[in-house]
């Protein structure tokens, strides 16, 4: 009986080798896949990372003599619209909001500096002139 029973056992761990080897393959493929994955990820995080930097580079850079266009020409709305999205991308919300409602001021018809303003007050967290800004933009289209 004891014999019996360790042939059935036998018998069944053979029939399950197959099968495991298969989910065994399938399990590491899988990890080739998430790791490859993982490392195209890094990738281009360390791209956007770059990007980013490049971008704030410029933004920083644009701050640096787009005061000095505002000063010559001080009723140039697209001066002041951009002077305001160059503030806003290095983190001065509050400067940016401030040029934008001038440059706005300025020249009403001017759909980018409405959109930016809206994007700004949203930053902001004032939300409800944010799609006031956004509606004027729409407007204007």
């Amino acid at each position: 009986m004891a014999k019996l029973a360790l042939t059935a056992l036998l018998a069944t761990s053979t029939a399950l080798v197959a099968p495991v080897r298969r989910l065994a393959s399938h399990r590491l493929h899988a990890v080739d896949e998430a790791t490859a994955l993982l490392e195209q990820a890094a990738a281009l995080r360390a791209e956007a990372d770059a990007l980013a930097a490049e971008a704030a580079r410029q933004a920083a850079e644009a701050v640096s003599w787009l005061p000095r266009c505002v000063e010559h020409r001080p009723a140039a709305a697209r001066a002041r619209i951009s002077l305001g999205q160059a503030v806003r991308e290095i983190g001065r919300d509050a400067e940016a909001l401030g040029q934008l409602e001038q440059a706005i001021a300025l020249d009403a018809s001017q759909v980018r500096g409405h959109i930016r303003l809206g994007n700004v007050l949203r930053a902001l967290s004032r939300t409800g002139e944010a799609v006031e800004a956004y509606g004027r933009a729409m407007e204007l289209r």
